[in-house]
């Protein structure tokens, strides 16, 4: 189900923008054995970033700490100008 759902993101964006998908090497391995994600990644559409091991992301209130964290914009998310952030709760 996240394949398509990242796909469909990547879909909607606009043609000159890039998608990033970040998380743990469990949810990159998983997304990343799409054959159609590894083509998104392959042409530079989508980049796979691990979520770093000292970061914890299990909870809502984690999310916004990390998200809040200046590292993620100035290591991350650079030089990326503009984020939208899609989650499924």
């Amino acid at each position: 189900m996240l394949a398509p759902l990242m796909l469909h993101m990547i879909s909607v964006i606009p043609p000159d923008w890039k998608a990033q998908f970040m998380g743990s090497e469990e949810a990159l391995a998983y997304i990343n054995s799409s054959k159609a994600i590894q083509y998104q990644v392959g042409i530079g559409k989508l980049d796979l970033t691990y979520i770093p091991k000292n970061m914890s992301v299990s909870e809502q209130e984690q999310i916004s700490q990390f998200l809040t964290t200046l590292w993620v914009y100035e290591t991350l998310l650079k030089p990326a100008e503009n984020l939208l952030v899609f989650q499924t709760d």
